[in-house]
């Protein structure tokens, strides 16, 4: 398959990336699947904190490097094309089959490999998808921090090492594009007209119906919303302040806003004073339990 042809649609956890995969896969030149986690293990290999094994991950970190590094004729530079030649060659598996010309691989955690996906892929088309990071936080807390799920210490990696990474990537390149979920519930056809032109495909207006295409339900991403609804609501671009009715997610927010830092949070896209405004506008009359976010995060 043709590199240019190949679409990573990039982004943190519960930032409209499923609802965004599926609008881009009713394209009829546009094949994507649940979430393919594939590029994840290959590409984390050289990253020496990047993973737990059953074996000394580091000592193999280092031990892969120093051989890649060593490879006649190219070193990293040979290792990359080798991934990439081998990874295209699935992807087109699926295209041959579906008869499709594009693939589209939307897995939120690849944010952890930008780097290493672009030297494997540099004439892949990047898609960035931005969404307000209390947003975010109060949509994890509300979906998996629940009683017998998960502590909010398991998305650490993303609610402070993914801000960090995905604040880098805001500048513009020939082959990738930014989206803010916002403005894409917003301006839903303006923003998908803007990314076909960006993929060189034709905007197809009935794209924007994607509950009314014949596809499975996913095993991976959101599992809920996107399945009832059939076109981008905006009403969800404020769903996340009613939230902060509950004491404990107000403080939550609250404290995360000020760990995030106004610099930080402003280069992610979003005004710092507006959404401390909203925070202080909602603040509960009750108060929350004592709570501390670097305990909830780091515990």
């Amino acid at each position: 398959m043709e590199e240019s042809k190949l679409i990573f649609l990039l982004s943190l956890p519960r930032s409209g990336s499923t609802m965004t995969q599926k609008i881009l896969g009713t394209h009829p030149d546009i094949y994507t699947c649940s979430e393919p986690w594939l590029l994840l293990n290959p590409l984390s290999a050289l990253k020496e904190n990047s993973a737990r094994a059953n074996y000394d991950f580091k000592l193999a970190a280092n031990a892969s490097q120093n051989f890649i590094n060593s490879i006649p004729g190219g070193g990293e530079t040979v290792y990359y094309e080798a991934l990439g030649s081998c990874y295209k060659s699935i992807y087109r598996a699926f295209l041959e089959k579906e008869n499709k010309s594009y693939f589209l691989d939307k897995t939120p955690r690849y944010y952890n490999i930008i780097p290493e996906l672009q030297k494997t892929f540099p004439d892949a088309k990047y898609i960035f998808l931005y969404r307000n990071p209390l947003a975010v936080i109060v949509s994890i807390i509300e979906t998996w921090v629940k009683p017998g799920k998960s502590q909010l210490s398991d998305f650490r990696n993303d609610l402070v090492d993914g801000i960090d990474i995905m604040a880098e990537y805001l500048h513009y390149q020939s082959n990738d594009i930014r989206v803010n979920y916002e403005v894409l519930l917003t301006s839903p056809e303006d923003t998908f007209k803007s990314i076909c032109d960006f993929l060189d495909l034709s905007f197809v207006k009935n794209m924007l119906n994607y509950g009314t295409s014949d596809t499975d339900k996913w095993i991976l991403g959101d599992q809920e919303t996107v399945y009832e609804k059939t076109t981008p609501d905006n009403t969800y671009q404020h769903k996340w302040i009613a939230a902060l009715s509950d004491p404990d997610v107000w403080a939550v927010a609250h404290q995360y806003l000020d760990l995030i830092g106004k610099d930080k949070f402003e280069a992610f896209g979003y005004d710092y004073q507006k959404n401390l405004d909203v925070l202080n506008k909602n603040k509960p009359v009750s108060k929350s339990a004592e709570l501390n976010i670097f305990k909830l995060l780091y515990d």
